[in-house]
């Protein structure tokens, strides 16, 4: 294939920079590295991308153990990238002169002798350095994404192949020919966190957020009784070499309920990741897409979350829903309910609710008995002032404090009730969520399986539904299916990304 001037140009860079030796790679990538933090993280995309993956994915993080671990994270990412163009140009007994350990390859050997082996790789660690070691040792068939351009893929099928990997395309031909190396007893790999796109995935949670998993090792598993290994390369330090870790596949890869075996393959790569997470490719927008199309996942500008966003709504009306979609979408949702459940544990404050409303709202074994106090407040709005003039300023004291220790561009705070928005004046916005009366009390009758009579009981103490729009900035109306509120708060969560 003739080449233009471009492409013989960067053929010859990537060839130049693969003679380097490994320890100078990684020296380069410290360089570079440096040079990148004196930039503010909005100018560097893949590093902004790798700060809202960690952030979201991690978010017990406090924020120096964040920044340190998105500094890491951009080292080995650049590592990633140079080290590529070591394995596909570097002599070979240059590649083979590193120091290569193993953990638990023996139990990995012994399992390919038997029936086949589906070995997973993941975007974690040196990948490359797997392909070297995997073509070397065993006998390697795999699959690849195709390149658009007949160049690139040329230059990977031969890059790769030099050590003696079988690749197949990723399409429906290259799969049916992986699958025929498999039952005849081969070694073959198969790339398991990777989006599948619209066909052959499903969307379960990784890192506790929906992600489009393939589908691709479950039907594997579930047709044949090959064995299931994850190999990962862990890089050791300054470019010395590479530690390999073959981990048994969990006997739940094998489950019969095929959203059961894809939930499985997702935890347990994050209990993975969780090794060495500055060697995972953050920098990939794993979650860039949901089941109701695109995602606004990466598209926020802002990268702290000094927006805090109300979410309010009356009783049945779809809070816990939205709240919950939020979450799967990375978002901190700060509770007020939870945060007031904590307040009111046995301890100073309990005791006060006791001594003004007497022992009745304690239960049996010390802790407050909610129903019963939720009784006395309602028949008694002189105790209700009482017991919100006691809590609320704490409770909101405490959210304020959670929005702003919060990860992400923005947080969600749901505060059911909320009736006058300067008594949570940190607020930038508010989200409401309404439900016609119509809707809303059958809905209340068949959650808590109460008369009609009841539920509009507790309904009539509530604001109105006017009362909620008056201080909203978006209103989302829920009179329809649960699918039908997730497309409106998908809207609703673009917006907000839209707008930082």
């Amino acid at each position: 294939m003739r080449l233009s001037f471009k492409e013989s140009l960067i053929f010859f860079t990537l060839r130049c920079v693969g003679q380097l030796s490994l320890r100078k790679l990684h020296a380069l990538a410290a360089f570079v590295n440096f040079l990148l933090s004196l930039f503010p993280l909005r100018m560097i995309r893949f590093k902004r991308t790798i700060y809202i993956n960690i952030s979201r994915c991690m978010p017990e993080l406090t924020p120096t153990e964040l920044k340190r671990l998105v500094d890491d994270t951009t080292f080995h990412t650049i590592v990633r990238m140079l080290e590529m163009m070591f394995f596909w140009f570097a002599p070979l007994d240059k590649v083979k002169a590193l120091k290569w350990e193993t953990v638990n390859e023996e139990g990995y050997k012994n399992a390919t002798h038997a029936s086949g082996m589906i070995t997973l790789y993941t975007h974690f660690g040196a990948w490359e350095a797997l392909n070297y070691y995997g073509g070397t040792h065993y006998s390697l068939s795999t699959l690849y994404k195709p390149f658009k351009k007949a160049y690139q893929e040329i230059l990977l099928k031969i890059a790769r192949e030099r050590f003696g990997i079988n690749m197949f395309p990723a399409n429906v031909s290259g799969i049916k020919s992986l699958f025929q190396a498999l039952k005849s007893g081969k070694c073959i790999c198969i790339p398991c966190d990777h989006d599948p796109g619209d066909n052959g995935g499903m969307y379960v949670p990784f890192f506790n957020i929906p992600a489009n998993t393939t589908t691709l090792v479950a039907k594997f598993a579930k047709k044949t009784t090959a064995s299931i290994y994850f190999v990962t390369a862990e890089r050791l330090p300054k470019g010395a070499g590479f530690r390999i870790h073959f981990i048994p596949g969990l006997e739940a890869l094998r489950a019969p309920n095929p959203q059961d075996a894809v939930r499985a393959l997702n935890a347990q790569m994050a209990d993975m990741i969780k090794l060495f997470p500055e060697q995972h490719e953050w920098s990939y927008k794993r979650f860039r897409r949901t089941r109701f199309g695109k995602h606004g996942f990466y598209e926020t500008e802002a990268l702290h979350a000094n927006v805090a966003i109300g979410l309010i709504g009356g009783i049945a009306m779809g809070k816990t829903t939205a709240a919950q979609f939020f979450a799967n979408a990375g978002t901190k949702i700060i509770d007020t309910d939870h945060i007031a459940r904590d307040l009111t544990a046995p301890g100073p404050i309990l005791d006060q609710i006791t001594q003004h409303f007497g022992a009745e709202v304690l239960a049996s074994d010390g802790t407050l008995n909610r129903r019963n106090l939720r009784k006395i407040i309602f028949e008694n709005p002189e105790g209700r002032k009482w017991l919100e003039a006691l809590l609320h300023p704490l409770i909101r004291q405490q959210a304020e404090q959670e929005a702003k220790e919060a990860p992400g561009p923005y947080s969600i705070v749901a505060i059911p009730l909320l009736k006058q928005r300067e008594d949570y004046a940190f607020l930038q916005k508010i989200i409401a969520i309404i439900t016609p009366k119509d809707l809303q009390t059958p809905r209340l009758m068949a959650r808590d399986h109460i008369s009609e009579a009841e539920a509009e009981s507790i309904i009539a103490t509530q604001p109105s539904i006017e009362d909620f729009t008056r201080i909203a900035d978006i209103v989302i109306e829920n009179n329809g299916t649960e699918a039908e509120l997730m497309v409106k708060l998908q809207a609703v969560y673009e917006r907000l990304a839209r707008e930082g």
